[in-house]
């Protein structure tokens, strides 16, 4: 009987452990929001009704990898317009300027 509570206790402290993750409920907010209004910005300007022809995006892509590859913040992309600029940037930063590019279309 006394093996039987342990094992009643123990499996309730690793039941109880378990509750306090968070295995995927919604949520308002991550840590990684206070990096996110770079792409927010350009984000919230996306949605013409017109699309690219992929001569356009070839063209974009060709000129993207033209851009030498810098990471200055691991978490945060720079401006679309700093990456045109400085022709620099790392994979965040390219993919942040493409999309901004293909809203001009």
């Amino acid at each position: 009987m006394k093996i039987a509570l342990t094992i009643i206790a123990l499996l309730s402290v690793k039941i109880a452990a378990f509750a306090g993750v968070d295995l995927g409920s919604p949520s308002s907010y991550t840590p990684y929001e206070r990096y996110m209004a770079p792409v927010r910005n350009v984000m919230n300007t996306l949605g013409n009704s017109e699309k690219p022809s992929m001569e356009q995006v070839k063209a974009l892509m060709h000129q993207g990898r033209s851009f030498r590859y810098h990471m200055a913040n691991p978490y945060t992309p720079a401006a679309p317009e700093e990456t045109a600029r400085q022709r620099q940037g790392d994979c965040k930063d390219k993919a942040l300027w493409l999309c901004d590019q293909l809203r001009a279309y």
